[in-house]
């Protein structure tokens, strides 16, 4: 897979959790949140632009302290599960990177790094855009069973 169709598809992903928090009208927390996640991803690709690995990697682990801070912050406010999911996840992107930085220059390090730290940007995405998504079944579900269908199936 070229690099340019990974950005695409990662930008699409980063993208998808703004857009699923915005449609379903969510609490500022999951759009706020949703929408910092998508600001670091790009200033993730504006360092990878100018600087080649790892240097491009080196504020790395002070972005993810922060939108982690950010996250328990807005966690101790209004608690929520997925908020304090994603404050694992930060905490455990954070140990990453400090994992990295130990073990640079050892052999396959970077590509090890690159696979963990991309799953787990997955799995935030995947927290963030759960309050969106929830709603989204909700509302799926309401409208199905106010449907004429649902209600002429359930007659017989």
């Amino acid at each position: 897979m070229t690099a340019e169709l990974q950005i695409a598809l990662w930008g699409a992903a980063t993208c998808g959790p703004v857009l699923l928090n915005t449609a379903t009208k969510r609490s500022a927390d999951a759009l706020g949140l949703s929408s910092m996640i998508l600001l670091t991803w790009v200033m993730g690709r504006v360092l990878n632009a100018l600087y080649t690995p790892p240097e491009s990697m080196s504020l790395y682990p002070v972005i993810d302290m922060l939108a982690g801070a950010t996250v328990f912050s807005a966690w101790a406010t209004r608690p929520r599960w997925w908020k304090l999911a994603l404050v694992a996840l930060f905490t455990a992107q954070c140990a990453l990177h400090a994992a990295f930085w130990l073990a640079w220059p050892s052999p396959g390090s970077l590509v090890r790094y690159l696979w963990v730290n991309n799953s787990l940007f997955a799995l935030q995405l995947i927290c963030v855009g759960a309050p969106g998504g929830g709603q989204l079944a909700r509302d799926t579900l309401a409208w199905m069973s106010r449907s004429p269908w649902a209600r002429h199936h359930a007659r017989v």
